[in-house]
């Protein structure tokens, strides 16, 4: 099946919101699913991350633009416990191979579509989540394999337009971005404006590393052949990687020598490709990314009621993540699970 524009969703049913109602003043981060996957699935997977980030953040869930021939690369646990036919259709941020939908030629034409259709799909699951009451800023990204190197190339196109080469070029997705969270991302980074389209070692918005035979080989860490010092990431970021996961050479490139030194935390866990799930994983992430959070100048409270399991958490998340709020306000939360 060709991968096609599908139409976006333009409201979220409840299954698929970003909270029940009580993180609406939170600030947001938009979620970026894996290739051959939905934004409905990607939030079931996400499941404890959610409930760990709930305190801090809102997660809202975007569904990528095209439609994916076949599932992603967990397909035989995608295809068992989120059918096709209930779950489907699965989506894609890049194509899957050349044969579909249109490729960037020498000129970049084409490019602008491809990085457009992106864009799109991410405003649209603002807009819903700003219909659904959703008022916080929105301040960071947060995606998985696929949507990782999406959210990965956002944060290098927000730097570019920081800095102000094209100055009549508005935010991507009508934002600055301020930190992103990469699971299970790798690169090479995908070319979203007119600075980089033409740049070698970026890949294309139209084209995907997927459809190539051979595959690459896994990089070597440390060579920093497709990274110099104008290409890569500075915005805080948080790289979580499984050890089990066959593409770890890859996500080790990407944080290794895709960013600037200092300004990326790694969280390195039992697992393969697949988003963390038990407590002990979920706490290391959420701390490291209460740690991005603070050197983005993110400022991280809540004010929903606490459980004394939540105090507990916080105790340990907090004395992990440093000052991000005041020993007052965590004494109120204290004393009110008392």
């Amino acid at each position: 099946m060709p991968s096609t524009l599908l139409p976006l969703p333009q409201t979220l049913s409840p299954g698929e919101g970003a909270g029940d109602g009580g993180d609406a003043h939170l600030p947001r981060l938009l979620c970026l699913h894996g290739g051959g996957t939905t934004a409905r699935i990607f939030r079931r997977q996400c499941r404890s991350l959610v409930r760990a980030f709930s305190p801090y953040f809102r997660l809202v869930f975007a569904d990528a633009p095209y439609l994916a021939p076949d599932p992603g690369p967990d397909a035989a646990a995608l295809a068992a416990v989120y059918p096709p036919a209930r779950y489907g259709p699965f989506r894609r941020w890049l194509r899957s191979s050349p044969s579909e939908h249109p490729i960037c030629d020498a000129d970049g034409n084409e490019c602008e579509e491809g990085a457009a259709a992106i864009e799109r799909a991410m405003l649209s699951a603002m807009a819903a989540d700003d219909a659904a009451g959703g008022r916080g800023e929105w301040v960071g990204l947060l995606g998985f394999s696929q949507g990782a190197k999406v959210a990965a190339s956002v944060l290098f196109e927000t730097q570019g337009r920081l800095r102000g080469t094209r100055p009549q070029v508005g935010p991507f997705a009508g934002v600055d971005w301020r930190f992103g969270v990469l699971l299970a991302g790798r690169g090479p980074l995908v070319a979203l404006g007119q600075d980089t389209f033409s740049l070698a070692g970026f890949e294309r918005p139209g084209g995907s590393a997927a459809g190539r035979t051979p595959p690459p080989p896994p990089p070597v860490v440390g060579e920093r052949r497709a990274w110099n010092s104008e290409h890569r990431i500075w915005l805080p970021t948080v790289h979580v990687h499984g050890l089990g996961d066959p593409g770890l050479a890859f996500h080790r490139a990407l944080h290794a020598d895709g960013t600037q030194a200092g300004s990326a935390e790694l969280v390195e866990w039992d697992g393969d490709h697949r988003v963390a799930i038990q407590t002990k994983d979920v706490q290391r992430i959420v701390q490291a990314v209460l740690r991005a959070a603070q050197r983005a100048g993110v400022e991280v409270a809540s004010t929903r009621e606490p459980t004394e399991a939540t105090v507990e958490f916080l105790a340990v998340a907090l004395s992990a993540a440093g000052p991000l709020v005041d020993e007052g306000w965590m004494a109120e939360w204290q004393q009110a699970a008392a």
